[in-house]
């Protein structure tokens, strides 16, 4: 889930060495191979994909269609079109397509280009879904044909407070070999650690679809759990791409996470805590152990408010799946005690990049 020693191709190479330059740091955790295009026709379900057919006039006299199409470039010079002399500027927007990377959730807005510069500017909102204070810094490139054609970052990092949303703007710089006139025709926005992690990818001309990494929620499948002197109750039960509470991980490529947060109610006398080892979801794909996100014990005759857990799965997630926990210490007196609950997950959403 984190970037380690893999082989790195030039592009991802290239990517993280410009990101790192642009905050004048030293490198760290090289991503690994190569930047895949995610085969996005293959990779949704019902509700992923974001297009409109609707379409506006620009000042420059160019069409746009709603969210994203193709744009024509301004010309030089001072006018309507708002170009300051010298500078050419192309622009349309992305109508606040919502892509989920790294625990933020951007909304894209307007794109331009500054030919002086050589820089493809995105507007965005940027919400910061964990509970602490994060810098959201996601590494963002340009591909057209299979080609990486500018890379970037947000050229600032704003601290945003848990659950609070900032305006932001997301900066990329055209390669050399790719300096001059820019439309968004066949152009896409992919915010990447690598091909070997989860990638989204936005069409920046509105043509084909966007794998937005959208988080599919489970609360409805997933129903209280009494075992022995503990009731476990879900808060929100979601199948999602990254950690809100953990900004440097992205699930891996044809993996996803299943991110439990739930209530954990003591009636018992004594402390108790959970064998993580013996907490288990089963799917079509093979059995998980959970992974346990803080504290995971309970005093006697308390509820624990922030039990959190989750289970590194492969997908594609659709199925019948059934939890577990085997050998839990809530019966009396510290007994063991088990229980499972069968469950149907929600389909809707995105199923993110598969290998």
């Amino acid at each position: 889930m984190r970037p380690s020693g893999h082989c790195r191709s030039a592009f991802s190479a290239d990517l993280y060495k410009n990101a790192a330059m642009a905050e004048n740091t030293p490198l760290k955790n090289p991503w690994p191979a190569r930047l895949a295009i995610p085969v996005v026709a293959a990779a949704l379900l019902a509700g992923a994909c974001s297009k409109s057919e609707n379409t506006t006039t620009a000042a420059n006299g160019s069409t746009t269609t709603a969210g994203g199409g193709k744009t024509t470039q301004a010309t030089s010079g001072t006018g309507s079109s708002g170009t300051t002399k010298g500078t050419n500027k192309s622009t349309n927007s992305l109508n606040g397509q919502k892509v989920w990377f790294q625990g933020f959730r951007y909304e894209l807005g307007d794109i331009s280009y500054d030919s002086s510069s050589y820089v493809v500017t995105i507007r965005a909102k940027v919400t910061n879904l964990g509970n602490e204070t994060a810098s959201p810094a996601p590494p963002v490139a340009l591909v057209k044909g299979g080609e990486q054609i500018a890379t970037g970052n947000l050229p600032e990092h704003p601290d945003i407070t848990g659950g609070k949303t900032v305006d932001a703007k997301i900066e990329l710089n055209m390669t050399s070999s790719s300096i001059g006139s820019f439309t968004t025709d066949g152009v896409s926005l992919v915010f990447t650690m690598g091909s070997a992690y989860q990638e989204a990818t936005v069409p920046l001309d509105g043509k084909g679809s966007a794998v937005t990494l959208e988080p599919v929620d489970q609360k409805e499948a997933v129903k209280p759990i009494t075992i022995g002197n503990v009731t476990i109750t879900p808060k929100s039960v979601e199948v999602r791409y990254d950690l809100p509470d953990d900004h440097t991980i992205e699930a891996d490529a044809g993996y996803a996470f299943l991110l439990i947060r739930a209530s954990t109610k003591n009636t018992g006398s004594g402390i108790v805590g959970y064998l993580t080892q013996g907490v288990k979801l089963t799917t079509n794909t093979g059995t998980y152990t959970a992974e346990f996100i803080g504290d995971t014990s309970v005093e006697g005759s308390q509820t624990n408010e922030k039990t959190s857990f989750y289970f590194k799965i492969k997908t594609p997630t659709e199925g019948e799946w059934t939890l577990d926990l085997t050998d839990q210490p809530f019966g009396p007196d510290g007994e063991t005690v088990s229980a499972s609950q069968k469950i149907t997950p929600s389909s809707k959403g995105t199923t993110g990049t598969t290998r």
